[in-house]
């Protein structure tokens, strides 16, 4: 989406990624959760909870969530994505979305980097509660 221009789509999938992210790193935490994932499930995970239980362990991640959301909604920073500022001071509405510039659009990308970052430490911390859980077992068996 970056490529295409879209900075609204971008938004919106990188935070899907990062809400993934935090669910998995939440139910690694908290496995007796994990049937709020199931479909049909009466109740579902909260994501301010999910969110904020990231935050704990992945410093920054409540910031970069916060501000993918306020792009993928209508309101706030995503609003402007679809307005084109001409230098004499006229307003110009457009039917799709563009970067404000090409920092913006570099910007999207650093956010997606953070992203993998931020994978790697879970997939990492949670291969060590495996093998830490795996040696326990061999202990006491």
């Amino acid at each position: 989406m970056v490529e295409a221009g879209n900075p609204l789509a971008a938004a919106t999938l990188l935070r899907s990624f990062a809400e993934n992210l935090a669910v998995v790193f939440y139910i690694e935490k908290h496995p007796g959760e994990m049937s709020k994932l199931y479909p049909g499930a009466e109740q579902g995970l909260a994501m301010g909870k999910v969110i904020a239980a990231a935050q704990k362990s992945l410093p920054g991640f409540k910031r970069l969530h916060d501000h993918l959301s306020s792009m993928a909604h209508p309101s706030g920073s995503g609003a402007f994505q679809t307005l084109r500022t001409e230098p004499d001071g006229r307003i110009f509405w457009q039917s799709h979305p563009t970067f404000l510039s090409n920092e913006d659009a570099l910007q999207y990308l650093k956010w997606l980097a953070e992203l993998r970052g931020l994978t790697a430490t879970v997939i990492r911390n949670t291969a060590a509660g495996f093998a830490a859980a795996e040696s326990s077992a061999h202990q006491s068996g």
